[in-house]
């Protein structure tokens, strides 16, 4: 990801059906964005990495972002921005890729994510990727008062490699 990746960040985060799967529901401003990118992506505080369909034009559908990373272990979260993208194993393969990523350029040992538990496709491409549910967080309360159980999800560097074969 780039500054200049930055808009279009801010359009996909900021529509409705990818809002409602996150806690933080507010809207996001070009101004944030770029501040988020300086101080947490440039730092290498965060890695955010934009994935791109390989056919037909490498057009950008969405992101994937690794953030809390120390001691070995990190938080993982995605989304497609492009509705359309949505249903073609795009999210399963950017979880196997970035799993990969941390694990093995990060030296990450250990990896979690938190998916809403009404957001199936979410947890099933996670699933797809390495991710398996390990417990369910009851009554997470979003920015908007919206109160929701949601799946803590882990990966661990040693069961991804058996399950991927590497």
């Amino acid at each position: 990801m780039t500054i200049d990746d930055s808009e279009m960040i801010v359009r996909w985060r900021n529509q409705d059906w990818v809002r409602q799967n996150y806690i933080y529901r507010e809207l996001f401003t070009l101004e944030g964005q770029m501040q988020y990118f300086r101080s947490r992506v440039e730092t290498g505080e965060v890695v955010q990495l934009i994935a791109c369909e390989k056919e037909p034009c490498l057009r950008p559908v969405g992101c994937t972002v690794l953030n809390d990373f120390h001691g070995g272990h990190g938080e993982y979260g995605m989304f497609l921005g492009e509705k359309d993208a949505a249903g073609r194993g795009y999210s399963s393969e950017m979880v196997r890729l970035t799993l990969g990523y941390g694990f093995d350029t990060l030296g990450l040992d250990e990896i979690v994510c938190r998916i809403f538990t009404d957001n199936t496709a979410s947890v099933r491409g996670c699933e797809r990727g390495g991710f398996a549910v390990a417990e369910t967080l009851k009554d997470v309360r979003c920015s908007d008062g919206t109160v929701k159980d949601m799946y803590l999800l882990r990966a661990e560097k040693d069961t991804f490699h058996e399950q991927q074969h590497f």
